[in-house]
């Protein structure tokens, strides 16, 4: 039978090397190779499979020429049913042998393609022939090999796909072993891109420092010159100013303090329309509440509003009422209120000189410049060490690809050495 002679499998017996032995770049080379090979060489009799498909095939399209060429008696019911019958059995067939074309080259990709299309046709052709087939077998004896020769050609396509099926497991595993070459490759090219981005981080990072450090030695040279001791004892007086200043804004406020209440109560009480103040001691009102230092003639307002409280205590209780006249009293009389705005307005204005001078100060704006670029430079670093430590952590991730894609391919090189002995 041509079936043993067809699918009796070569003495070819794969001659591989050992493929844990082989480097990246030997295995890679090899798997290219066998790819190529395993699409166009077979382990069985494949010009002997498509020369008896050829020939089934034209003995297929020779039969069912000779069935087309059989004339059925016309007339009656019965023959009409038969030459329809025998007309599709025709049509079917025809419609296979249309459809399938010989490959004119053996690869592994064109023998799929023709397989998946001749099978579908065939399975076709097949299902409505049969059918027909049931009708026409007793006056057309023919038709019987057309079944036999479209079943054969079946048979044989389904060898066909059992072998490129075997071959299909061989072809899987190298594609595969290439896409992980192809893997460790490209990852290999983005950690080495990314040492090198690291290495100009470093370069970058060392130049900062550089600048930093630099800038620091002169910032510190130019705070030991004569010019800094002095900027440094006016700063060190503006800090005493300010001091002073704020200590008497605070004795001003204990001034006030007593009188809060009351003069609370009379903002009030003038907002509602029951008090009518003049502009001048609606002025004093609101700055006493506020800004006690600011105060124009104190003494007037605090007289007013003693000879007011005697008309109007504004709610407040006999004993409260007693402590605040005895308060205006003694600021009447002590003109201390005055004192203090006298001593804060000649701080201020001493303070006022001083700060015009510091900021006159050439060595102040020279070091103040520098500082500028320092904390530049250092926000600029601190730029840098962060998307050093994002580099650090790719490649550390890339490493931890790496690792898992060898440990892939020597599972699948495992594979290969025993799928291809």
């Amino acid at each position: 039978m041509f079936f043993d002679r067809l699918f009796k499998k070569k003495d070819v017996i794969r001659s591989i090397p050992d493929l844990s032995l082989l480097d990246h770049a030997e295995l890679e080379k090899w798997v290219v190779h066998m790819l190529e090979k395993e699409s166009m060489v077979f382990d069985f009799d494949l010009d002997g499979l498509m020369n008896d498909l050829g020939d089934t095939i034209g003995m297929l399209a020779l039969k069912i020429d000779e069935m087309d060429e059989i004339k059925i008696e016309t007339g009656g019911r019965k023959n009409k049913i038969i030459e329809f019958n025998k007309n599709n059995m025709a049509k079917q067939v025809r419609a296979f042998l249309d459809n399938t074309v010989l490959p004119a080259d053996y690869t592994y990709e064109k023998l799929l393609d023709f397989y998946q299309k001749s099978e579908q046709s065939l399975r076709v052709s097949l299902e409505n022939s049969l059918k027909s087939y049931q009708y026409v077998r007793a006056l057309i004896p023919g038709s019987r090999e057309v079944i036999d020769l479209i079943k054969q050609i079946n048979m044989l396509l389904d060898r066909m796909h059992n072998q490129l099926e075997e071959k299909k497991k061989v072809i899987d595993e190298l594609t595969t072993m290439q896409e992980i070459i192809r893997e460790l490759d490209e990852n290999d090219r983005e950690s080495a891109r990314e040492e090198e981005l690291l290495c100009t981080l470093d370069e970058k990072i060392n130049r900062a420092n550089s600048k930093i450090n630099t800038i620091d030695e002169e910032i510190q040279e130019i705070k030991g010159t004569r010019e800094w001791k002095e900027y440094n004892s006016l700063s060190e007086l503006k800090e005493e100013l300010l001091s002073a200043r704020e200590r008497i804004n605070s004795q001003l406020n204990n001034q006030v303090s007593p009188l809060v209440k009351v003069l609370k109560r009379l903002e009030k009480q003038c907002k509602s329309g029951r008090h009518h103040l003049a502009d001048n001691h609606k002025e004093t009102l609101k700055q006493l509440l506020t800004t006690p230092h600011a105060v124009n003639d104190p003494d007037l307002f605090f007289k007013y509003l003693s000879e007011l409280l005697t008309r109007d205590n504004l709610g407040v209780s006999p004993q409260k009422m007693e402590k605040i006249t005895s308060h205006l009293k003694y600021l009447i009389l002590s003109h201390m209120f005055e004192e203090q705005q006298t001593a804060h307005r000649k701080t201020s204005l001493e303070l006022s000189k001083l700060i015009e001078k510091i900021n006159k100060s050439k060595v102040r704006k020279k070091v103040e410049e520098l500082e500028r670029l320092q904390s530049d430079e250092k926000i600029a670093l601190s730029t840098l060490q962060t998307e050093k430590e994002n580099h650090k952590q790719r490649i550390e991730q890339l490493s931890s690809k790496k690792k898992y894609l060898e440990e892939k391919r020597g599972e699948n090189i495992a594979k290969l050495q025993k799928s291809m002995l």
